[in-house]
């Protein structure tokens, strides 16, 4: 066996045991695990209504666990698997459209980036969080990012179509969707300064002041939805320093990158431009509660394309074959990790 069939096999051996992992661990977690036992007590009042209740839930992700109800009655670790199987599959898409942006021309170099996806997901709190804690959010956050890429495309149809299912999984993709022109009409370095001009006017309140004049003026109350969410008990509310470090470090990291790297070359700009419009929304609408879940999309989409740019960086074969060897324990055992201290 020459040595690319021999990259080749253990490339499709370890991404199965790598989804293996993923979704054995996910959907056979402990009830203690996240944020588990809510959404499974949620899946019991179906039984304990006969299906017949009022839920803040969105509707495809209502209508999923309905169906599970009837095919498995009140069988929650079915819904859990049910719902597992969907975060993976739609998580496989993303990094299958993904390839198709990037125009990869070999297998071998198409499975070392689904690979290394997979581990640096196993390696990532936000994807571990996605699948145990924001499952609607994790689930809405992919078909998020299908919707991004396909319109940067000018695939509005299908931009469209997963633009519904994203907030049909969870409403707060409806403010992403809505800012979207902004990808067509600014540039990646337009877009590199806004957002650094944003990390001061999100820190003065100046989005904020412009949400709220803007709800008062048209009678939407969007200022007041976004700033009274869970009012009195949610946690990392507005402004929070090490969120805005944490994706301004990357922001300028990418953007270093790919300057460095694509000397114009659009597959890269296209991909880091879409983490800065995420990171952008992040400060224009994180100026309520629990503003994390403005900046989660950004965090995990991160995954996403660090292995790209880890691709672009170190083309060597070797060098990639020594990085998966060390990537994949990492990524399983801090998964594993995670699974047995994380709990609420």
């Amino acid at each position: 066996m020459n040595s690319s069939k021999l990259n080749l096999t253990f490339y499709f051996f370890f991404i199965i045991i790598q989804v293996l992992v993923i979704f054995h661990l996910s959907a056979f977690r402990d009830l203690s695990v996240g944020d588990t036992r809510n959404y499974t007590d949620y899946f019991l009042r179906f039984s304990d209504n006969n299906g017949d209740f009022e839920t803040r839930f969105e509707p495809l992700f209502n209508l999923i666990s309905y169906f599970v109800y009837l095919v498995f009655d009140d069988d929650y670790r079915a819904f859990l698997i049910i719902f597992t199987i969907l975060n993976i599959f739609s998580t496989l898409f993303v990094i299958r459209k993904i390839i198709d942006v990037i125009d990869v021309d070999t297998l071998d170099y198409k499975l070392f980036y689904v690979f290394s996806t997979l581990s640096f997901l196993l390696s990532s709190s936000w994807f571990f969080s996605s699948m145990t804690n924001g499952i609607r959010q994790g689930i809405s956050i992919n078909f998020l990012i299908l919707a991004l890429v396909y319109f940067c495309e000018s695939k509005f149809r299908k931009f469209l179509l997963f633009s519904i299912v994203s907030i049909c999984f969870h409403y707060s993709s409806v403010l992403f969707i809505l800012t979207t022109p902004a990808l067509l009409f600014l540039s990646f370095h337009q877009f590199f300064i806004i957002l650094l001009i944003s990390t001061v006017l999100y820190y003065v309140g100046a989005y904020e002041y412009v949400i709220f004049i803007l709800s008062d003026f048209t009678n939407v109350p969007l200022y007041s939805s976004i700033n009274s969410f869970d009012e009195g008990y949610a946690l990392w509310s507005g402004f929070q320093i090490k969120f805005v470090l944490y994706n301004t470090f990357f922001a300028i990291a990418f953007y270093s990158i790919s300057r460095y790297l694509s000397k114009g070359c659009s597959k890269t700009e296209l991909l880091v431009k879409i983490y800065f419009f995420l990171t952008c929304n992040y400060f224009l609408f994180g100026f309520g509660g629990y503003s994390n879940r403005f900046a989660f999309p950004s965090w995990l989409y991160i995954q996403f394309i660090l292995p790209y740019l880890f691709l672009k960086l170190f083309p060597r074969g070797n060098l990639k074959l020594i990085f998966s060897l060390i990537l994949f324990p990492i990524g399983i055992g801090l998964y594993t990790y995670r699974l047995f201290t994380t709990t609420y």
